[in-house]
């Protein structure tokens, strides 16, 4: 089986896995947990992000309320109020329509249900009366369910029972004096978000919306006929014209049959209503209300306005203009019914009225008490929306698909970006860029154009890319340790760390398996390894740790060297010394100075596989250790810590090979300048520390004056004679801008430590 690796390391299987994470995006938002999480949750942000908007100015609540109650002096203390305000005095809804008649109202719409008689039937006809009269009311009613009675015996021995929907009925008096009646259909939810246009197991039963749009729109019948003509021929539009009077019910499921056999029928009619100079703009949009709801489908989502009584809501009493004490309300004439859509039912003020009610539903903008929207707001909200062409509405199902795959891929694109300059911090502030763009441009179309963009299914993508990338990386870093690992074993038993080796057998004897040697030792580590390596690939990093090995190698050798131990970026070299032998440490600083020009003369090859590594060596003197264990040599001491600790001197002194005093005793044949006593990391004792520069016969005359100058400014500042010793560094500095022991001791002579310490 191919390693992970394999698909992440190349530019086609990283567009795979960006490709799959986008697949993964379309097959989330397909599932009904991804449908779930965009309507509760992602829908209810952009609301709430959105804040409250302005209703349209021509939609009124009348509201049947506590107050109204009060001051009409009804009784409120029976349990069935307000459960039963269908009870509410009917000659008072007469009195009412009579009112909004007079003010000029265009419509009114009551939701309350008329499909009992009163108390007082006189009040019945007083009520009927005035619909009549007025010619524009439009009832609420319910749809109950009934079982089928054909079938029910015969499918209730097998546990099965068939129900149909069908309308409550109105009082005759009522539904024949009402313009129209029609049910509005809400899903009992948790929280509302969605309503029906027309309920398909109502036999496509149109809902009191879409009736009360119809019933705006018939000024403009004819001339919506004469739209379908033109758009198709083939319909046949004398038995729509001059039809009297005209059934809204009827008229309205003709038209929906019309645009759902001919999908095309509503395209072809924006063409020609563009196109048609006969009508002016707000004829247009109002046919252009009724092409959406005929053409579109058949549940739509709500836009809710705000809070409850978002839209203008007058107490009942206050358009009765009845009151006890009529100082204290605006009389009727300051409320402008004029050319108002005029909404009447129950809309609680306050938490406690609500609650005796229980009209009342929960939605994204209920109020911390608990105060939710009525039912007649709700329908005077769908109404609105579609009125102003502002339903909350998404791209059609492929392109919401396309825009998750588009999303995802970048995502996970931003996420697998290989560039050595580009840090995973870099990554994840790119990442969370696209995020936000994504999402103020989701909010933003919410905001302008009502258009609901998937918001919780991309943020599941990224998490899904996100955790899925880290994994691996992670196998990825564990494959490459592997690799790493099995490299470096290969490399120490090439260059003879394993047995046999004669020269190290001698040293320990045949009989013991452990014998203290003097000696010198070397380590060396890649400055900056971590940096280096992090963005190779491991077979160019394979590649390129063997070329350096190599030059590691061959100068040891030669100077009858043993490579200890080769680990990762370090390596660990002995010379054997039968006693204080000067040879053996002029060996050990040669090799040193060979491997330093073998990389420095490596460095500027034209070469992917020899990279810049450029290498800190420590050099120390002293007893140590040799052990023969497991088949192969290691060494251990002090000495072989201490020279650890002086390649890491490096550091502080900006060099590369550093020497211990033990080492520089008696080399006269190099190039050595001294950067004194140090405290080195884990260490109680200092040490006394050397550069090793070049050897002498091969210096240049610039090195030669540099070692010269700074053992002078290095005996001022020992003697603690301070702007002097300035003063020659200073003058290095100029000829030697990045010399590092120079501006390591410079910066002290600019500020000595109180006398006495150093």
């Amino acid at each position: 089986m191919e390693t992970i690796q394999y698909y992440v390391n190349t530019r086609a299987k990283k567009l795979l896995l960006s490709s799959i994470i986008g697949i993964l995006g379309i097959c989330l938002y397909a599932t009904p947990l991804g449908s779930l999480l965009e309507t509760k949750y992602g829908l209810d942000w952009l609301f709430k992000v959105r804040g409250a908007i302005s209703p349209p100015n021509n939609v009124v609540i009348v509201s049947i309320d506590k107050p109204s109650a009060q001051q009409l002096d009804i009784d409120i203390s029976t349990k069935e109020w307000p459960r039963s305000i269908s009870k509410w005095p009917r000659d008072l809804h007469a009195q009412l329509i009579n009112h909004l008649s007079e003010a000029g109202a265009t419509i009114v719409v009551f939701d309350v249900i008329f499909n009992t008689p009163s108390d007082r039937l006189v009040n019945d006809e007083k009520l009927a009366s005035a619909m009549k009269e007025f010619n524009n009311v439009l009832l609420i009613h319910r749809l109950d369910r009934d079982d089928c009675e054909n079938t029910f015996s015969e499918l209730l021995q097998k546990n099965v029972r068939i129900v149909e929907e069908c309308a409550n009925a109105l009082l005759p008096q009522f539904a024949e004096a009402a313009k129209a009646s029609a049910p509005f259909l809400l899903a009992r939810t948790h929280r509302i978000k969605d309503y029906w246009l027309f309920k398909e197991s109502f036999g496509d039963a149109p809902t009191a919306p879409v009736i009360l749009l119809q019933a705006l729109a018939l000024p403009l019948h004819n001339d919506f006929v004469r739209l379908i003509s033109e758009a198709d021929p083939n319909f046949k539009a004398n038995s729509f014209l001059n039809t009297n009077p005209i059934d809204l019910h009827d008229l309205v499921l003709d038209f929906r049959n019309i645009f759902v056999k001919d999908k095309q029928l509503a395209v072809k009619m924006q063409h020609k209503l563009h196109e048609d100079s006969s009508l002016n703009l707000t004829q247009k949009q109002q046919i252009q209300t009724l092409l959406n709801i005929y053409s579109g489908q058949g549940k739509r989502y709500l836009n809710f306005y705000g809070p409850p009584r978002s839209i203008q809501t007058i107490p009942y009493y206050q358009a009765l203009q009845i009151t006890k004490t009529t100082n204290s309300i605006k009389s009727f004439n300051e409320t402008n019914f004029k050319g108002k859509i005029v909404f009447v039912g129950f809309s609680a003020a306050t938490h406690n009225e609500q609650d005796i009610g229980r009209d009342d539903y929960h939605t994204v903008f209920s109020d911390s008490n608990g105060l939710n929207i009525s039912g007649v707001e709700i329908i005077a909200t769908a109404f609105a929306n579609l009125y102003e062409n502002k339903s909350i509405q998404s791209f059609d199902y492929s392109t919401n698909l396309i825009i998750l795959f588009i999303y995802g891929f970048m995502i996970s694109t931003a996420l697998l970006l290989s560039h050595p300059r580009v840090s995973f911090i870099e990554k994840i502030v790119v990442t969370a860029t696209v995020i936000l763009v994504y999402w103020f441009c989701a909010y933003y179309l919410f905001k302008e154009t009502t258009t609901w963009l998937p918001l919780l299914t991309p943020l599941l993508q990224t998490a899904i890319a996100l955790i899925t990338i880290l994994f691996l990386k992670l196998f990825d870093s564990q494959q490459k340790a592997k690799e790493l690992e099995l490299q470096l074993k290969t490399i120490r038993t090439f260059f003879g760390s394993t047995f046999p080796n004669s020269a190290l057998e001698k040293a320990i004897g045949n009989n013991q398996d452990e014998q203290g040697i003097y000696g010198c030792c070397l380590n060396t580590d890649i400055e900056s390894y971590t940096t280096i390596a992090e963005p190779l690939e491991p077979r160019l990093l394979r590649e390129r740790l063997n070329n350096y090995h190599n030059l590691l190698k061959n100068p040891i050798v030669s100077q009858n060297g043993h490579i200890m131990d080769m680990h990762g970026d370090s390596m660990l070299a002995i010379w054997i010394a039968d006693a204080n032998d000067t040879q053996v440490r002029a060996r050990a600083c040669q090799a040193s100075l060979d491997i330093a020009m073998a990389i420095e003369q490596s460095n500027h090859l034209p070469s992917e596989r020899m990279a810049s590594m450029p290498t800190r060596f420590g050099l120390h003197f002293g007893e140590m250790s040799l052990r023969r264990e497991q088949g192969s040599y290691n060494v251990v001491g002090d000495v072989v810590n201490t020279s650890n600790r002086i390649q890491d001197s490096n550091k502080l002194f900006k060099t590369r090979i550093l020497l211990s005093g033990e080492i520089n005793e008696g080399l006269d044949d190099f190039l050595i300048r001294p950067l004194g006593s140090n405290y080195l990391r884990g260490r109680v004792h200092p040490i006394h520390l050397y550069e090793l520069i070049h050897h002498k016969h091969s210096a240049t005359s610039d090195q030669l004056w540099l070692c010269e100058i700074f053992k002078e400014a290095f005996m001022h500042y020992e003697l603690q004679n301070w702007s002097l010793a300035k003063r020659y560094f200073s003058e290095i500095l100029k000829t030697f801008p990045h010399d590092g022991p120079t501006q390591y001791f410079i910066k002290i002579c600019q500020t000595p430590p109180p006398s006495g310490q150093q």
